[in-house]
């Protein structure tokens, strides 16, 4: 009795951490794509004159990146010199 207590002990535990991963890969995809997106539609504004649009968009890029500081790093700089250069605008 006690072995196969053992086997489904390590079965549920085997399908619990399947289903841990599987929520981390859709979060860490889920992630990917609204940086992805937010980095094409920066892209798409950057001729424009909406400059509180491209510093919402590097804020969300940014916050995308909330478990990678270096590049979140990046973009809070670039975001920083973006309003900088807009109120020397103003």
């Amino acid at each position: 009795m006690h072995y196969s207590s053992s086997l489904l002990a390590a079965g549920v535990v085997c399908a619990v951490i399947t289903i841990h991963v599987i929520i981390q890969v859709k979060e860490v995809s889920k992630n990917l794509f609204m940086i992805m997106r937010d980095t094409v539609r920066m892209n798409e504004v950057k001729q424009d004159k909406d400059s509180a649009m491209r510093i919402d968009l590097m804020y969300r890029i940014a916050k995308g990146y909330q478990n990678s500081p270096a590049l979140r790093i990046t973009w809070l700089k670039s975001m920083a010199k973006e309003h900088g250069e807009v109120s020397l605008v103003l």
